[in-house]
C-alpha cells in the first residue's frame, strides 16, 4: 500500500470521526436545550389540539355545499361549489408555466398569469349549479 493511499485513508477516517463527534455534540445539546422528554400522552395531545386555534378558516357546512364542479381553463384548473346560493372556491391549480396572479374568494374568481397571457375564471351559482365565466 502506498503512502498516498494511507494518507487519503487517514484523512477520510479523521473527517468521519469529526463528523460523528459533531453529530454527537449537536444531539446532546439538542436534548439539553429542548428541556428533556417532549413526549405527550394521548390525553395531553388531545387537550393541546382542543386549545389550539383552527389553522384554516371554517368554510360552509358540508350539508350546504352542492356538488363540486371542476373548470379547466388555459391558465389552470378551478374547483368550485354552490353554498347558500353563492359560488365558493374549493381549490385552484395553475397550469404548467402559469402562476396564480390573484384570488378573490368573495367574488369566486381566480386569475392566472403565464406565457399565454392572463386567464381568469369566475364562478357563479345559478339554480344550485356552478356556471363558469372564462376570460
Amino acid at each position: 500500500m502506498s503512502t498516498r493511499t494511507l494518507r487519503r485513508g487517514g484523512a477520510w477516517l479523521l473527517a468521519a470521526g469529526l463528523a460523528a463527534a459533531t453529530v454527537l455534540v449537536l444531539v446532546t445539546l439538542g436534548r439539553g436545550l429542548g428541556g428533556g422528554d417532549q413526549t405527550l400522552t394521548a390525553d395531553q395531545a388531545a387537550r393541546e389540539l382542543a386549545a389550539a386555534p383552527p389553522t384554516v378558516p371554517p368554510g360552509p357546512p358540508r350539508e350546504a355545499v352542492g356538488r363540486p364542479a371542476v373548470v379547466r381553463a388555459r391558465g389552470g384548473t378551478v374547483t368550485g361549489a354552490c353554498a347558500g346560493g353563492r359560488a365558493v372556491l374549493v381549490s385552484w391549480t395553475p397550469a404548467q408555466g402559469y402562476a396564480v396572479d390573484e384570488v378573490e374568494r368573495d367574488e369566486a374568481k381566480v386569475r392566472f398569469e403565464g406565457p399565454g397571457g392572463r386567464s381568469e375564471v369566475r364562478l357563479r351559482c345559478v339554480g344550485g349549479v356552478i356556471r363558469p365565466e372564462l376570460r
